[in-house]
């Protein structure tokens, strides 16, 4: 039982991590283009030549610039990278008995195990409502939210 919610754990954090990666990959793609882009059509503009490229230009620029606030791939980043550190850090305690679980002997795994899973449960619920607030940022006029997120499965 100790093994498969220590393993459980590990594998949400790989999962974390390839994600952190992958909101790096796409916010920095993003703000790269937009600093090559915006100059760009400053420089275009003060040419005489069509305007057309340039306006083109301009509306991407627009389009790069609203998906990056759209989405906050950098904020998501940076959220899912404080909830893998407590993660980490709450697996190294059990594995360890350090932190919280110092007072429980190793004949007392079983309620060590316990708190370890109610502690990972909260962990990951916090990261889970920190990302929904991040979501939540877009609002309707009526101040209604415009996505509806499912709740989060719960653990056994």
């Amino acid at each position: 039982m100790i093994e498969y919610y220590t393993n459980f754990t590990i594998e949400q954090m790989n999962s974390n991590e390839k994600q952190v990666k992958n909101y790096k990959i796409y916010n920095n793609t993003l703000q790269v283009s937009i600093l090559i882009i915006t100059p760009l059509v400053a420089f275009l503009n003060l040419l005489d030549i069509s305007k057309l490229f340039p306006a083109l230009l301009a509306l991407i620029d627009t389009i790069l610039v609203s998906l990056a606030g759209y989405f906050k791939f950098k904020e998501q980043q940076h959220s899912l990278q404080e909830t893998n550190q407590k993660l980490l850090d709450e697996y190294t305690y059990f594995i360890n008995l350090r932190g919280p679980y110092i007072g429980f002997s190793n004949n007392e795994r079983g309620k060590a195990l316990d708190h370890f899973i109610d502690r990972i449960t909260q962990i990951k619920s916090e990261g889970f409502q920190n990302r929904l607030a991040l979501e939540k940022t877009i609002q309707s006029p009526s101040s209604q939210t415009i996505i509806s997120h499912p709740t989060p499965p719960k653990t056994p």
